[in-house]
């Protein structure tokens, strides 16, 4: 039985930085994601974009951590 366990790159800044203050970095890195050069560099490492909010990425590290803590209950994966 496997697992499917996908890299996740993303960015993060110090717990209590201002909103407003991730509201911009956020903008300027899904700016940045947005840029033709980037885009083409990222895919062609093999890379899915997707950008978004500071909501939605904790969102996803959330379901995911909660996802493998599931699948290392069950023993799918072994954390080493």
């Amino acid at each position: 039985m496997g697992a499917d366990v996908p890299n996740f790159y993303g960015m993060a800044a110090p717990l209590r930085t201002p909103p407003a203050i991730v509201r911009k970095l956020n903008a300027g890195f899904n700016q940045a994601l947005a840029a033709p050069e980037v885009r083409r560099r990222l895919t062609d490492l093999g890379m899915d974009i997707v950008g978004g909010t500071a909501e939605e990425a904790g969102n996803f590290v959330r379901r995911e951590a909660a996802r493998l803590r599931g699948l290392i209950e069950k023993g799918v994966l072994k954390p080493e």
